[in-house]
């Protein structure tokens, strides 16, 4: 009886505990969301993300960390950390912004960032197939290209979609996820096509 009021007491204390720790912004809970993408910690990643919540996205917690470790991952070698971004915050309770530069051993950089969205509850969400995009345009500075040229980024984008095409299909992710539920997800083949366009004035007429 004793240690059951014991372990009652302590449970009460680490309820009261957590409602009196000073509740975590949008912009640090995006900080977080940020170390975790750094850290390859797919788990913490899909809890947050907007694709759970919808459930339609294709991906499961297993594809996630499959696209993860097979498309992003090594697109992040040969870079590293260089300090904190400048805060692209504008101010807005909606969402909390938390960025790091990224600095590519060919002297390239890069911000990467996560918007963290309000979930209604104070929670940070956050769209986590955004880091595709982010990946590619990594890539395309990799490679010694840079986004100086007008439609540079949507090139940089659809290189990367053409390159990872089959493999997104094999995944199983249906498309360009949006962030509002309301608000249907753009299949591959259109995602594409979209940056195609967007490009076209700076491909070969073949691609």
């Amino acid at each position: 009886m004793r240690v059951l009021l014991i372990v009652g007491v302590l449970a009460a204390l680490a309820v009261l505990v957590v409602m009196l720790l000073p509740k975590r912004t949008l912009e640090q809970q995006a900080s977080d969301l940020v170390q975790a993408l750094l850290a390859g910690d797919t788990d913490v990643l899909w809890e947050r993300s907007v694709e759970k919540l919808r459930g339609d996205s294709g991906l499961t917690k297993e594809t996630y960390a499959r696209l993860y470790r097979e498309l992003v991952a090594p697109r992040m070698i040969g870079w590293k950390p260089a300090g904190p971004a400048d805060s692209v915050s504008d101010g807005s309770e909606a969402y909390g912004s938390h960025g790091v530069v990224m600095r590519h051993a060919n002297g390239r950089e890069f911000v990467l960032a996560w918007n963290a969205f309000d979930s209604g509850e104070g929670a940070g969400l956050i769209c986590a197939t955004e880091i595709l995009p982010k990946a590619w345009v990594m890539d395309y500075l990799a490679s010694g290209e840079d986004l100086s040229v007008s439609g540079s980024i949507s090139l940089a984008k659809y290189l990367g979609l053409k390159a990872d095409l089959l493999k997104l299909r094999q995944i199983g992710l249906k498309g360009s996820v949006p962030l509002d539920a309301s608000q249907p997800i753009k299949p591959l083949d259109a995602w594409l096509a979209d940056l195609a366009e967007r490009s076209k004035h700076l491909r070969p007429a073949s691609n």
